[in-house]
């Protein structure tokens, strides 16, 4: 079982980390993906793409499919949200260019912070071009790095610039503590192909 966020990028299409999909050490893939919106409606989701060596991966929501969604959540004893098959009214964001990014720039990482929906967590760019040690074990280079919390359940996420347009995908915190203490770090939307 794992947690993240991810962000709408088409209507069916949602974008998060490999990582919140799957076991990335090993290189094995959730069984069964789900996406819940925020009404609390949860559907089942394909994974369509994934690259590991930028920690993002690409999932396609089928929205007339809640039967199996329902199938699950009632396998886990836990309450389904029956909001019909009508496809909920996702707002696709767009992507901005990380590479215009300043250290001093105001960011907004944005996620379900510890399973907490709609969190956000606003900050500054602290530091560009890192070359981050992926969670799969791969080096992820020109990483964003944060004073914005980014905590469990915000892998996956949109890290906004102030235009609202999406210059990093959140995907974790450096921390000697264990805690949400720490340096978070964005991968930069340019490490994957957007076509």
């Amino acid at each position: 079982e794992g947690l993240g966020t991810g962000f709408a990028v088409a209507p069916q299409t949602i974008v998060t980390n490999v990582h919140v999909i799957g076991d990335t050490y090993n290189q094995r893939k959730a069984n069964d993906v789900f996406v819940q919106t925020r009404d609390g409606s949860r559907y089942p989701a394909f994974i369509k793409g994934t690259d590991s060596h930028a920690d993002v991966a690409v999932l396609s929501v089928d929205y007339t499919d809640q039967k199996v969604a329902e199938e699950f959540e009632d396998s886990l004893g836990l309450e389904y949200a029956d909001s019909g098959v009508e496809a909920p009214s996702l707002k696709p964001l767009k992507f901005g260019n990380s590479r215009e990014l300043a250290v001093g720039d105001q960011v907004v990482a944005i996620g379900a912070s510890l399973g907490i929906t709609d969190s956000m967590a606003v900050g500054y760019v602290t530091g560009l071009d890192r070359r981050l040690r992926g969670l799969a074990g791969f080096a992820i280079p020109g990483a964003i790095q944060t004073d914005a919390a980014i905590t469990l359940g915000n892998s996956g996420g949109p890290m906004l610039n102030a235009r609202g347009e999406v210059v990093g995908i959140n995907d974790q915190i450096a921390t000697v503590g264990g805690g949400g203490e720490g340096l978070g770090f964005a991968n930069p939307p340019e490490v994957f192909d957007r076509s």
